[in-house]
């Protein structure tokens, strides 16, 4: 994957469940001592969805890093999904 700012990362595929609409990966480098993340779509009312990310990594250094880089995604994932509808 690469990121806004140049930065490029490798990532692995753990799960995909397309029932549950839930998708799980981890980055994966001499950089990253651990990494899980996973997005889920729940349904909501009115036809609207919620879409939860949860990203956990050590070391605790590159937590500001990807903090920043998900702020940065988040309105494009939305952008996107709104474009799809």
């Amino acid at each position: 994957m690469t990121f806004a700012d140049g930065k490029v990362v490798h990532e692995r595929l753990i799960a995909r469940d397309e029932q549950a609409r839930r998708i799980v990966w981890a980055w994966e480098g001499e950089e990253v001592k651990h990494d899980n993340t996973s997005m889920q779509v729940f349904a909501e009312n009115n036809g609207r969805s919620r879409l939860v990310w949860i990203h956990d990594t050590a070391p605790d250094e590159l937590c500001g890093w990807l903090a920043a880089a998900m702020d940065q995604l988040a309105p494009e994932i939305r952008r996107s999904l709104e474009a799809a509808n």
